[in-house]
This record gives structure tokens, C-alpha cells and sequence, in this order.
């Protein structure tokens, strides 16, 4: 099974969107949990603030779901200084009628994974210290409480705090080394998170077939993989936190690839790949082999892969899409591919 991606697609918001998505924002202002607007908002008075976003530095990012927008993430500028210009601040606001469906999550992990691209290095996010559902989302990410402002907003003559959550995502270089037992927490919990939230087009949210497929993922069974001869383990670190795990068997078939979410677009498929194919040629493998979600199917595609077969079940719900690989010599050893002359 390969790493699951994200089931959504984002796109820079257009100025028709407009409406949907001030509609989004109003409907978390009766909570009082979300945004510090007591009333609704017009759409007219986020007009300047549409204009303010830029899809190459400050992007507005929508999803759609059926036809309407599901949710939205924003890039704004903090604190309006230059010095300022590496760090932005980001907000999440999720349709209601498709919260829990993981587009939270999909559009935090494409941020971490685009803020390099939009010269970023710090992002922020402002949060109500009783809006535990946003801050757990946050930290799940990575993101850590850089400071707590006291009982500065009052709700409902409530009074609030706000926490600054942050985090760098500059320096954030993957390495790809051997799994060692010491891993073997972080990585079932990379596989469990992977499947449950980026999986969802393979197990659409059914109990039964998440169960199946989460039954073998923990730390015991993580560490009786790696006591097989006939196992390759590697996982992929950044920052010393366990992105990606990947699994060979000396058969020639990948049995595990999984990303954790936020590690997607920065090439820790890639490298894991890499580093298994290393090892298959070191074992005089000719051919890779392995079981692919529907989600995974175009990364295989762009690495090599193709289609070995027919769709067959996998766990509960869930398919397999037989996919294979013929390796080719490795060039560094190969004397044909050798200059000189």
C-alpha cells in the first residue's frame, strides 16, 4: 500500500467565490469560538480584503465539494512591516456541512507544503485558547503555543484569551535513513494518521474498513517488520520528525509508502522511493511490485509505475490498484553510462 495523498483539490479564489466564502466566515460567528466578529459580516466590506491576497505571495485557497465551496484557507501578511515579509498568518474556515470530512487538515498540510514556494518562513495562527478543536488541528501539524494573550477579547461579556500558535518551516531539508526500533512510535502513528486522513477516498470515512486497515499499524507490529530479514525499513525525517515510512520486501514488493499529513510536495516520496529502489538493486531486483491506493495512483504514475492488473478488494471497501516497475541499472554503476572516450 502506498502513501495515501490528499483527496481535495485547492484553487486560487476568484472574485465570484466572494460571497461563499464570506457566507463560510458568518456562519462560525454564533459560536463565538472562531473569529472575534460578534455580527455578520457584508460582502462588500471583504472586498479590500479579497484584494489584499496575491496567488504568488498571499494566496486565498478555496475547495469545492459538489459544486460549492466545502472551504477556504488565507495567507495574510502579519504585522505590515518588511521585516516581517517571511512570516504570514493563516486562517482556516471549513463549510459546515462537510467539517470532519478532513478539509481542515487538507489545506493545512498544503500550506506547510507551499510556504517555501511563496517565500515563506514562519507561519502563524491566531486562535481562541477555548477553540480547542482549531488549536489541536494546529498543533497535530507541528504547531506550537508561542504565547497566550490574557483575556483580551470578550464574547458575550466573556472574556477570552488568544494564543499565537507558529511554526518554521524554513531549513525543513528531508533525510531518508534505515527504521531502527526507537522508531517505531512515531512511525505506526505516520501510517495510522496517514491512512484515517488522507486516505478517505480509498475508506470514505467507514468504520469498518478504517478498523481492517489500522489493525496491524502499531508500534508492536512496526517492530516485528523490522526484526524480518527479508524487510527494508526506511523512514523519511524532517527536523528530526518522522515524515514518511516505507517498507521493501525482497520479493520486490512495496508494502508500505505513507506520508504524514503536511509532508506532501516536498519530496519525501520521492526519497523514500529512492532509497528503496537502492536497496532492490543492491538485492538483484529486476522488478518493484506493489498494491496502490486510488489516491496514490498518479504519484506511481509519475514515478514509473504502471497498471499491472485489475482493481482488486483490499480492506473492507477499500481497493488495490496492482501496479509494477522494471528497474533500470543503476547509472552511477553502470559503465555504459560512463563518459570519456
Amino acid at each position: 500500500m502506498r502513501p495515501c495523498t490528499a483527496p481535495f483539490a485547492h484553487r486560487i479564489a476568484r472574485r465570484e467565490d466572494l460571497p461563499q466564502i464570506v457566507d463560510i466566515y458568518n456562519s462560525t460567528i454564533p459560536s463565538r469560538l472562531v473569529t472575534a466578529d460578534t455580527e455578520p459580516v457584508s460582502v462588500e466590506s471583504r472586498v479590500r480584503w479579497f484584494d489584499e491576497h496575491s496567488a504568488d505571495s498571499r494566496p486565498l485557497w478555496v475547495v469545492e465539494r459538489h459544486g460549492r465551496i466545502g472551504g477556504w484557507l488565507s495567507f495574510s501578511s502579519f504585522y505590515g512591516r518588511p521585516a516581517y515579509s517571511r512570516t504570514a498568518e493563516i486562517s482556516v474556515y471549513v463549510n459546515e456541512a462537510h467539517r470532519k470530512e478532513g478539509i481542515g487538515s487538507y489545506l493545512l498540510a498544503e500550506a506547510l507544503a507551499r510556504a517555501p514556494s511563496l517565500k515563506l518562513d514562519t507561519l502563524l495562527g491566531f486562535i481562541f485558547g477555548h477553540n480547542l478543536p482549531s488549536l489541536a488541528l494546529f498543533e497535530k501539524f507541528g504547531f506550537q503555543r508561542w504565547g497566550v494573550l490574557p483575556k483580551v477579547a470578550a464574547l458575550d461579556n466573556i472574556v477570552r484569551d488568544l494564543v499565537i500558535v507558529g511554526l518554521r518551516v524554513a531549513g525543513k531539508m528531508v533525510s531518508v535513513r534505515e527504521a531502527e526500533p526507537k522508531d517505531a512510535a512515531a512511525a505506526a502513528e505516520v501510517l495510522r494518521r496517514s491512512i484515517t486522513e488522507l486516505c478517505t477516498l480509498d475508506h470514505h470515512g467507514d468504520a469498518d474498513t478504517l478498523a481492517k486497515w489500522l489493525a496491524n499499524k502499531t508500534p508492536r507490529d512496526f517492530l516485528s517488520w523490522l526484526a524480518k530479514e527479508d524487510n527494508f525499513c526506511v523512514v523519511a525525517e524532517a527536523n528530526d520528525q518522522i515524515m514518511g515510512v516505507g517498507l521493501l520486501h525482497r520479493s520486490g514488493e512495496v508494502r508500505l509508502c505513507y506520508l504524514a499529513p503536511g509532508a506532501q510536495g516536498r519530496g519525501s516520496g520521492k526519497a523514500i522511493h529512492a532509497a528503496l529502489e537502492k536497496k532492490a538493486r543492491a538485492w538483484g531486483l529486476k522488478r518493484l511490485h506493489l498494491e496502490s491506493t486510488v489516491s496514490a495512483r498518479p504519484f506511481y504514475e509519475r514515478v514509473g509505475y504502471r497498471p499491472a492488473g485489475a482493481a482488486k478488494p483490499g480492506f473492507g471497501i477499500s481497493h488495490c490498484h496492482p501496479y509494477e516497475k522494471m528497474l533500470q541499472p543503476n547509472p552511477e554503476s553502470d559503465p555504459a553510462a560512463s563518459g570519456g572516450g
